[in-house]
């Protein structure tokens, strides 16, 4: 070994430094359900199709018909590969002990009438029951390893089923003499599915993380750790249209899920988890107030805690036109006095002074221009700057939400888990939404209404940050 391939496998590649080593013996274990079959298609597909490698598959689970049916859905037209010589499926449900040694001999014909470079045994677990003694399952395996993984070069994937609450990968498999061992994992947040790929060990490598959240929407897909990516020549956001009934949120995805966007005259709640990395929360409002922006619409915004009226600038008038963002931009500072044209001094004293004055800039911006407005409101700043004023706090919030309604405008408010004011946040929402981090990954999903988890990332390739929502399935 020393050279790689590449696994075909979305977003795996680049976290594992490039790869898998070429003619490795990869072990892939998880309960069922985890994606281990998808896994295993995957990289005997795209190996076959995209890098010249043809492939063998090998099933003591799944018979040749259920299982081309079943990638199919996947987009893996596996026939197709078959009558261009390219992929071997040896169905071997029916096998008991006395064929293994035959069945062993087959696989190792077809990886050298096919001079294979990838093979799966799907499950080695499924095999291993055929043998009475565990001497004869490690024979078996020596069997594959010297004279396919070591001899021919073939890069081997081995299927192991873990048990449904156990970790341990079992059938004698940690015996195995293997280059690699993955793990794939179910689990949950708050009652929705979140899917999870550990990297225990893949030799030779010193990998900066090992978990990572994968999802299997349309293939199976692995999402690298959270993170902004610079921008070179930043281009105008290309706003998506509002509709009579909604706002878009900016987001094509979240604007699908919900149905077109955020109701016009709606109370959006967006609570955030401790951990959520910087920029989490500009990915999730960024886009909305750029399509607000750029569609000749107001936004008014408070900054949460911890971030300056010029942080949020910076992350939306290179993306806006100038004139727009100038006439219809405002963002709070608690200060004496400001400078900048697109700033709102407040003096952080009186609750209901500030609050009078941050209504008053709304109101003439309606009044002048008669276009509706988005005020995005980090409420841990206000319960930071007005500390003994929680109560006025929330009825200013109730307050807001009934002009808000009138208005039919929109309002975006920011909390966190722990703040005084999120649970009568929550009760006043018509929709609310989480924002968490987990193995790295930002993560979305809404209470109200009820979805699914997204994972969050942010495309650079248009030269403005556009917002990507990938479901976790």
């Amino acid at each position: 070994m020393g050279e790689n391939i590449l696994t075909g496998i979305g977003g795996l590649d680049l976290l594992v430094d490039g790869g898998f080593p070429s003619g490795s013996l990869i072990l892939l274990a998880g309960n069922p359900g985890t994606g281990k079959t998808v896994f295993s298609a995957q990289f005997i597909y795209r190996g076959a199709a995209d890098y010249g490698e043809n492939g063998v598959y090998v099933s003591f689970a799944e018979s040749r018909e259920v299982f081309l049916r079943n990638m199919l859905d996947f987009g893996f037209n596996f026939e197709e590969l078959e009558r261009q010589g390219k992929f071997k499926f040896l169905d071997m449900t029916t096998m008991k002990e006395e064929g293994v040694s035959s069945a062993l001999e087959l696989l190792l014909n077809e990886v050298h009438r096919l001079d294979a470079k990838r093979l799966v045994i799907d499950s080695f677990s499924a095999m291993a029951q055929a043998f009475e003694k565990p001497i004869d399952v490690r024979m078996a395996v020596h069997l594959v390893l010297n004279r396919l993984v070591r001899q021919l070069g073939c890069t081997t994937l081995i299927i192991v089923e873990v048990p449904m609450g156990s970790e341990r990968v079992g059938v004698n498999v940690e015996e195995f003499v293997a280059d690699g061992i993955l793990m794939l994992r179910r689990d949950e947040v708050e009652g929705r599915l979140i899917r999870k790929i550990e990297v225990l060990k893949l030799r030779g490598r010193r990998l900066k993380d090992h978990r990572y959240v994968f999802t299997l929407d349309g293939g199976f897909k692995v999402f690298p750790s959270f993170a902004l990516k610079e921008i070179g020549k930043p281009r105008p956001f290309k706003p998506l249209p509002d509709t009579p009934t909604h706002f878009s949120t900016g987001i094509i995805e979240l604007d699908e899920a919900l149905g077109g966007g955020y109701p016009r005259g709606s109370i959006v709640l967006l609570e955030v988890d401790e951990n959520v990395p910087r920029g989490g929360v500009s990915s999730i409002l960024n886009p909305v107030r750029l399509n607000f922006i750029n569609n000749d619409n107001g936004v008014f915004s408070i900054p949460s805690a911890g971030l300056s009226a010029d942080y949020v600038k910076e992350g939306l008038e290179p993306y806006a036109d100038r004139r727009l963002f100038n006439r219809n931009v405002r963002i709070v500072e608690f200060e004496e006095e400001s400078q900048e044209p697109y700033t709102i001094a407040l003096r952080g004293r009186s609750i209901m002074d500030d609050y009078e004055k941050f209504w008053e800039h709304i109101s003439t911006f309606k009044a002048e221009t008669g276009k509706p407005v988005l005020g995005t409101i980090g409420y841990d700043t206000l319960e930071y700057t007005y500390p003994d004023d929680t109560a006025i706090l929330i009825q200013q919030m109730v307050k807001t939400a009934k002009r808000i309604r009138v208005s039919g405008d929109l309002r975006i408010n920011i909390v966190r888990p722990a703040m005084k004011i999120t649970p009568h946040a929550r009760y006043i929402s018509d929709m609310y939404f989480k924002l968490v981090e987990v193995d790295g990954s930002l993560c979305l999903y809404g209470l109200k209404p009820r979805t699914g988890i997204y994972n969050i990332e942010v495309d650079v390739k248009e030269e403005y940050p556009k917002t990507r929502l990938t479901p976790i399935i």
